[in-house]
């Protein structure tokens, strides 16, 4: 398994499949790697925090004068609890009917 920064997905190839970053190289425990993209935020999000892992959220705009985060979310976890949050957002999906 590699890690591409530049994406920040994992990889079994080098070059990256998605970028063709070419400086891919085995990923550290705290690397961001992207977990998910999603329309809804609740319920993934409460699982990484039930499950006391550490998760960045980032959406595509905001809606309103308020900044509210609008999807759809985009997830990063750190690679050292990726096959965790992996699991779990296999959850929500089958709870989703995904």
């Amino acid at each position: 398994m590699l890690y591409c920064k530049k994406c920040k997905l994992l990889t079994e190839r080098n070059p990256c499949h998605e970028c063709g970053f070419r400086k891919v190289r085995a990923p550290f425990v705290d690397d961001e790697v992207y977990l998910a993209t999603l329309m809804s935020d609740y319920e993934i999000e409460q699982m990484l925090r039930e499950n006391d892992i550490p998760f960045i959220q980032k959406s595509h705009g905001c809606s309103g004068s308020f900044f509210i985060p609008k999807p759809p979310f985009v997830y990063y976890v750190p690679f050292g609890a990726f096959n965790i949050a992996k699991e779990l957002l296999g959850l929500v999906e089958e709870r989703l009917g995904k």
